[in-house]
């Protein structure tokens, strides 16, 4: 790489010096100059800079003028990350053209001079390919991004309890009859990617003599349909997945631990387990990927040469550029559009060659403790710790303290502290916002979690009260919930009094016939929940998602009338023009992070970092799950979480 470097060094600077001093024969002389114009006004020159601000740099003389050819590969984040490359490019002065190509075949493409640079070389996949064109000289490894990657045979998680032994591949290759279809016969069959991704993996299942047959997949959308068919009744699967990538966030699952990747696996019949043949091992678990150019680049382009020798692709970044597309639903133009104007100071400080945008000095940042609350509910005291974990992993002192979740927002303005990573709209979304339009808080980021809180029943009480989940059937039903507590009343089981649920008032609002009853902890709403399930009690409680109860009892929430805010604040609007809250809480909620209006200010780096920071439904409900399933302690889940997740936050850290 430092030979590179150097390479693309020398190139600029003959560049520089090239066109600023021409030959010495054709430079004019002052008396052939063309004649001064008058010298422009103050105003004038500035309508001329905003004007030439507001046009894309021309592509410096030293560099070539012709297309700079990218591929189109057929995965989501490769997709987007070439119109991202392609979009930098242009925005530096460069003509990009989009080139669809087979992946199995683009790096003799470089070699051909068909292709320009290819951006996404996963060690896995196209390692070898790849290598082998470098090895000839006709392509150049030309950078390392930080993403670590990983490809491999993967199941869901719930698989684990149909076949016992999971992850080993020899206790996969015991219940190979599990995952047979009809086009596979008495083999089970592993799902690949597409042909052209070049994985090998009919020679794994020869070289381990494995009882399965390798069906490729068309592309990636179709192995995402068969896992989604197959998530919805637990149908057995094994099939190709790799990280980063969407599907993590989306669904639990791990990879099937192979032998032990070495290069000689691919090349010596007499390394590892069959003497006889090669591919008897797994993929690289730690792999690379790089960006590839063709042997001409530097020398044609040397300004992209040094532009993209900087660009630098993390796991987040990949993931959410996956997630755009193939969770979202956008196509690709539109998500690398999205991605470029979100990281407009990385990817301009890539261009110019100055980073320093995107990595402010530890210096800056105070050395005072950053004060994270600590809530009673178990993904939030899991999360504090995940949380202040990375910020320590960081190099930043780290203190938590128990706090009233109804009153923490004040807290946040009396300088007690510093950050909730965990602002739930439906519960604390009014309180939150009345401290932002204070001043004294910061919305700072919003995860990429969907929140749902309201009234909840385990699905057998629908055979006791028809007409559920509609909210008038459950009020006609009110009676099944008396308690001796409640009387003549139903009993609505709420969350702990400072979750702020407002559930009085609704009940007000909406004429119902309930009292409300707070529990006094989460741990009270699971306990009563387990003892009414056990004989089928009926019971309405508050629930929320994410959550660990969705997969372990199943329910609905009650609907209610829809949620705006108007409901909250104007009795005029809704069912009863008297009172407010005759409404639902929002069904699509959000969940936010929120800082002290000082926090960027005083701990510049770490406020870039929380900003980075996004927790998904998936996670929080495996955090719940840990402590309110697993009898876990939070600290413990935490720790646990952090290590199972360390590329993520690694890049939440990095940038």
């Amino acid at each position: 790489m430092f030979k590179t470097r150097s390479l693309v060094a020398a190139l600029v600077a003959f560049a520089l010096l090239a066109s600023a001093c021409g030959d010495d024969e054709e430079a004019p002389t002052a008396e052939e100059a063309p004649e001064a114009t008058a010298e422009a006004t103050p105003a004038e020159a500035d309508e001329e800079a905003a004007e030439a601000a507001a046009e894309p740099e021309a592509a410096p003389a030293a560099d070539s003028s012709d297309p700079i050819r990218i591929p189109l590969h057929n995965w989501s984040s490769q997709l987007v990350g070439a119109e991202v490359v392609g979009g930098i490019l242009e925005e530096a002065g460069f003509s990009v053209e989009y080139v669809p190509s087979d992946s199995q075949v683009v790096y003799q493409s470089m070699c051909d001079g068909d292709i320009e640079l290819v951006h996404e070389v996963w060690e896995g996949a196209f390692g070898v390919a790849f290598q082998e064109q470098v090895d000839k000289g006709c392509v150049l490894d030309w950078a390392t991004h930080n993403a670590v990657t990983r490809e491999e045979w993967w199941y869901p998680i719930y698989v684990e309890d149909q076949c016992p032994g999971l992850p080993d591949w020899e206790a996969l290759n015991a219940c190979a009859h599990l995952f047979a279809t009809a086009e596979t016969g008495d083999k089970g069959r592993f799902l690949g990617g597409p042909v052209d991704w070049l994985k090998g993996d009919e020679e794994r299942v020869e070289g381990l003599g494995m009882n399965f047959e390798v069906v490729n997949a068309g592309s990636a959308a179709t192995l995402w349909a068969e896992l989604d068919a197959a998530s919805a009744d637990n149908t057995p699967i094994v099939l190709f997945n790799w990280t980063p990538n969407f599907v993590e966030a989306v669904y639990e699952g791990k990879f099937i631990e192979f032998p032990t990747f070495e290069d000689a696996c691919r090349t010596d019949p007499e390394w590892g387990l069959n003497s006889e043949l090669t591919h008897d091992c797994g993929n690289p678990a730690d792999g690379y990927l790089k960006t590839g150019v063709g042997e001409h680049f530097p020398e044609k382009w040397p300004t992209a040469a040094a532009i993209v020798q900087r660009m630098d692709f993390t796991n987040p970044m990949l993931a959410a550029m996956a997630a755009a597309v193939d969770v979202d639903g956008k196509e690709a133009s539109e998500a690398a559009a999205e991605w470029l104007a979100a990281n407009e100071d990385l990817w301009r400080g890539w261009i110019s060659g100055d980073t320093s945008m995107t990595e402010m000095a530890a210096a800056e940042d105070s050395s005072d403790p950053i004060r994270i609350p600590l809530h009673n509910w178990s993904s939030q005291l899991v999360g504090a710790e995940v949380v202040g974990g990375i910020l320590e992993e960081a190099g930043f002192s780290v203190e938590y303290v128990p706090s009233d979740s109804q009153v923490v927002y004040q807290s946040m303005c009396d300088g007690d502290i510093e950050l909730v990573h965990e602002v739930w709209e439906g519960a604390f979304g009014v309180a939150f916002q009345e401290q932002v339009d204070k001043g004294c808080v910061l919305d700072w980021a919003t995860h990429n979690a969907v929140t749902r809180e309201e009234w909840w029943y385990p699905i057998y009480v629908e055979d006791q009260c028809p007409g559920l989940p509609d909210w008038e059937a459950l009020n006609a039903c009110a009676h099944l919930f008396a308690t001796a507590e409640t009387g003549d009343k139903g009993r609505f089981l709420g969350g702990p009094v400072d979750w702020l649920k407002g559930d009085e008032e609704r009940v007000e609002g909406l004429g119902m016939n309930f009292e409300v009853v707070n529990a006094g902890s989460a741990a009270t709403l699971w306990a009563e929940l387990d003892a009414a399930s056990a004989d089928n009690t009926p019971i309405v409680l508050f629930n929320w998602t994410p959550n660990f109860v969705e997969a372990v009892y199943e329910g609905k929430f009650i609907e209610f009338p829809t949620f705006e805010d108007a409901c909250r604040t104007d009795p005029e609007w809704g069912l009863n023009s008297e009172l407010t809250h005759d409404c639902g809480n929002p069904a699509d909620g959000y969940l936010k992070t929120g800082v002290g209006e000082h926090f960027p200010e005083k701990w510049p780096t770490a406020a870039a970092i929380v900003q980075r920071m996004d927790f998904t439904n998936p996670m929080l409900a495996a955090m719940a799950a840990a402590v309110d399933v697993d009898g876990k302690e939070a600290s413990e889940a935490a720790a646990e979480w952090l290590a199972a997740n360390e590329a993520l936050w690694q890049g939440w850290i990095a940038g």
